[in-house]
């Protein structure tokens, strides 16, 4: 606050908002849209994820540890974080668990997995992580872009 009892960024506001002062030339750009897209729906992950690993969706849910169950849970939660707003803890909701540290340790076994090559078991064959998760996007993508 200064001596004349207004916080500065009210009064710089203010003039911006008259069209005077230091920041009437930023008042007076029009705002375009956003650039950004808009977040990806989980479900969309999910389905595509199950869908390139080839794994049912209701296995991803589940506690089971087969090698593609667990690399289809790995990539859902990268991806969620990558391309959605959702949090660990509303990622784990999502996948009907109470606690969000799993999913933390998930995400950094799949980082670990990309850095040392360590292959991704999917219905197609053996592949390296980064092609099947650049090959999702991709669908994921398609999937947006046509909705």
């Amino acid at each position: 606050m200064n001596r004349t009892g207004y916080l500065p960024t009210i009064a710089l506001a203010s003039k911006a908002r008259t069209g005077t002062g230091l920041h009437a030339d930023i008042a007076a750009k029009p705002i375009d849209a956003d650039p950004t897209p808009p977040p990806t729906a989980f479900d969309l992950i999910v389905r595509e994820v199950c869908r390139y690993i080839g794994v049912q969706q209701w296995t991803v849910f589940d506690t089971g540890r087969h090698p593609r169950a667990v690399a289809a849970r790995q990539l859902i939660v990268t991806l969620a974080r990558r391309y959605t707003l959702m949090s660990y803890p509303e990622i784990a909701r999502a996948m009907c668990r109470r606690s969000h540290s799993s999913f933390i340790d998930m995400a950094q076994d799949w980082k670990r997995r990309v850095e040392n090559g360590v292959k991704v078991n999917t219905s197609r064959g053996d592949f390296d992580p980064e092609i099947v998760l650049n090959q999702i996007i991709e669908a994921i993508n398609e999937r947006n872009a046509a909705a």
